[in-house]
């Protein structure tokens, strides 16, 4: 999976909008949230990959 075609609608900017200033006011330090951000970001990436192939497996024939 290339990051250019990693498409990010307004709903889901709008989502990770919201989520990354609860983190901030839950955390108190801007490092932290951001931290805990890139790592909700990076399990998306790999459930997102492990979806995909979970999909491209079930499209062959047997």
């Amino acid at each position: 999976m290339d990051i250019k075609n990693y498409r990010i609608s307004p709903w889901q900017w709008l989502a990770f909008l919201i989520v990354a200033v609860s983190l901030r006011l839950l955390t108190g330090s801007f490092f932290m949230a951001l931290g805990i951000f890139m790592l909700l970001l990076l399990v998306d990436f790999f459930i997102v990959q492990w979806e995909n192939k979970r999909r491209d497996d079930d499209d062959e024939p047997m």
